[in-house]
Parts: structure tokens; sequence; C-alpha cells
């Protein structure tokens, strides 16, 4: 009998495992840290939302976004996404620094980061991968976003672009709807 092989996923994917566990360190450490919710300038703004598109492509992905203080600024945002088709299942991990800026409710919201995929698939992901393996894209994205001032529903809609390893970037819609805690 054959022993079962392992396969870490850390070794095959370094850097965009790191970069998630990293998101997720901050993420759970501000969840932990920031138990004010009174007042909406003094609490960081964090959610959990659903997306469709973005920066995880044509994925469908769940993700949380934080900021790093306060309700707008500098954020971070970290995702898990997955699209089931006939022919394939493709994972996707977006990850992206973020900044907010408006007032109140109403915010542009810019970011930039990279999106790890795997693919079961035998065909060409996206003309990177020859069949199954992993690829790395990096992402934009420029969005309209509705936040309440302490919690609520959240609701994003823009625009996100992949680039790297396609000839072209591939813009896309990006929608989401989630709740800010």
């Amino acid at each position: 009998m054959k022993p079962i092989k392992q396969r870490s996923f850390a070794r095959h994917w370094p850097l965009p495992f790191s970069v998630f566990l990293v998101t997720c360190h901050l993420a759970l450490q501000g969840a932990v840290s920031d138990q004010n919710g009174a007042n909406p300038d003094s609490s960081r703004a964090q959610g959990v939302y659903i997306e469709a598109y973005g920066p995880a492509g044509n994925n469908y992905s769940i993700n949380y976004d934080t900021r790093f203080k306060g309700r707008k600024g500098w954020g971070v945002r970290g995702g898990l996404g997955y699209l089931p088709t006939a022919y394939s299942h493709v994972f996707s991990a977006p990850v992206q620094l973020t900044y907010l800026m408006g007032r109140k409710r109403h915010f542009l919201e810019v970011g930039g980061g990279m999106t790890g995929y795997h693919s079961k698939d035998d065909d060409p992901l996206w003309g990177v991968v020859d069949g199954p393996g992993f690829a790395v894209f990096g992402t934009l994205s420029a969005s309209y976003r509705y936040q309440p001032l302490v919690r609520g529903v959240m609701v994003r809609g823009g625009i996100s672009a992949l680039f790297g390893g396609i000839q072209l970037p591939m813009p896309g819609p990006q929608l989401s709807v989630g709740y800010r805690f």
C-alpha cells in the first residue's frame, strides 16, 4: 500500500498564503481590541460582505474588510471565492489594500492588491496556467461604497481589473452587499 502524499498549501502558494495569514491576524487583532462601537468617529469600520465579480474575477466571494483607524482612510480586505461550472471549479483568494474617501455614509473606495487562483480544470486558466494549477493576478478597483455610521447594511458597486499574464487588463463589474459591525 502506497503512503498518501500530503500537499502543503503554503508550500505551493507561499506569497498569497502569507499575505492572507497576515490579513487574518490584523483583522482578528482589531476585532478583539476594538470593543467601542458607540462613537462612529473612534471605532474602526469593519464588515463582512458577499461579492460578485470584483477582485475575485468571475468568482463569487465572501470578504472581510477593516479600516486601520476610524471609518475611512486606509484599510485591508481579504476573502475567499469559488466558481463552480460544468467543466471546472475555480477557487480564489483576493487581498487588497484599500482607501476610503468621503463624508458621513458615502465613500469612494480605491484599492490594489492581488488575487490567487487555483483551478482543477485541464483547460488553461486564462492563458496563464496550462491545465490544473495556481495563478496570481494583480488587481485594481474603484467603487462607490455606502457604509452606515455605526452598524448596518453596507453596499458597494464599481469596477475592478485583473492584470498580469494577460495581454490586457480584464475590467469587470464589482457588486457586493454586507454588514458593517
